[in-house]
């Protein structure tokens, strides 16, 4: 399988993750592709970060004793001067940066470029540039945000303080901006979680417009329910939905509607998720939905296009990947499981 979308901390969050711990157990389990997100600690957003970044990948994967490509997002700021910087560097160095990452909404790191004026300059500067190369963003718009809702006891809280909204009208925000500023690459929704977002990529296809959406088993295989049963440990973001928006992304999968299968692997230690880190460990429960897609009768044909045959495609790259079986899926998932505090999908 190809993850297009992991977070494999290492720097000042190695007690979190690193991409040695991630890959020995997530190679086992049939991961051969990992893209790694840049709300590292320093985080991914100069030429120079981002070669440490390789050259620790490299060495990772050597005392790791496993096959794997590795690949890190470039992350973006408003600065044009950093973008022209990141630009020429994806030039040199691509496909080991596969392409940037931009948040549209604060998530952890503190990354955001929250304004669409300021997500405007991104675009242009890209345009400008001749940047046609993918730009994976998150989706949630600030202005739509009040975390002051948020209740660390009551956890559901976290739901009502990213609402449908914050989603939807920053897909919006982008397909408008894409078009305005004449950008000619890829853009890619992260971890879309709602029926509305899954309708306006749709469309946006449909008109030609170059754009793209993944999914995770969380927002495919959990709600708000599972708040009842695992509290602050299911907390993430974009945050669990209702069970309508959970089946629409669910059925999304096996449609073609969304694109691939991203895991948002985010680790977390106990304690931090106590305090209310978002993000959960994410590679188990890619294998689980799986099963559950196959359950529900998808091809595997299709299930090839969620693994790696989409991924491929619109990153242009030919990296090998293979569906693992649903043997091989339950001989994993005991060292996946065992290798992570928590598990978000004990329920499933």
């Amino acid at each position: 399988m190809i993850d297009s979308h992991v977070h494999l901390r290492d720097g000042l969050l190695a007690e979190k993750e690193t991409i040695f711990h991630a890959l020995s157990l997530a190679c086992p389990a049939g991961f051969r592709g990992f893209f790694d997100m840049p709300n590292t600690n320093p985080p991914l957003t100069s030429p120079e970060a981002v070669l440490d970044r390789f050259a620790l990948a490299e060495r990772s994967i050597k005392d790791a004793g496993v096959s794997a490509f590795y690949a890190a997002y470039g992350g973006l700021t408003s600065d044009s001067s950093q973008i022209e910087k990141m630009v020429s560097f994806y030039n040199e160095h691509f496909p080991k940066i596969v392409g940037f990452k931009m948040f549209a909404g604060h998530s952890t790191g503190n990354m955001g470029i929250v304004e669409k004026e300021e997500q405007r300059n991104v675009y242009s500067a890209l345009a400008r540039l001749g940047y046609e190369g993918l730009i994976a963003i998150h989706c949630e718009k600030e202005s739509l945000m009040d975390n002051s809702i948020f209740n660390i006891e009551d956890p559901i809280t976290h739901s009502l303080a990213r609402p449908v909204t914050a989603e939807t009208e920053s897909i919006k925000d982008q397909i408008d901006l894409i078009q305005s500023e004449g950008f000619k690459g890829h853009i890619h929704i992260c971890h879309i979680s709602t029926k509305e977002g899954i309708r306006l990529v749709a469309e946006a296809k449909k008109r030609g417009l170059n754009i793209s959406c993944g999914a995770t088993a969380h927002h495919a295989l959990l709600n708000t329910e599972a708040y009842k049963q695992s509290g602050i440990f299911v907390k993430m973001n974009p945050p669990l939905r209702e069970k309508e928006d959970q089946r629409a992304v669910f059925k999304a999968l096996i449609s073609g509607d969304v694109d691939w299968i991203e895991s948002d692997h985010a680790p977390h230690t106990i304690e931090d998720k106590k305090k209310g880190a978002s993000g959960i460990p994410g590679f188990a429960g890619s294998l689980i939905l799986l099963k559950e897609l196959r359950k529900a009768g998808c091809p595997e044909s299709r299930l090839e296009e969620l693994c790696g045959k989409a991924v491929n495609k619109i990153f242009k790259l030919n990296l090998p990947y293979k569906v693992p079986s649903n043997a091989e899926i339950e001989a994993s998932l005991p060292s996946l499981r065992n290798g992570y505090p928590f598990d978000a999908f004990e329920f499933v």
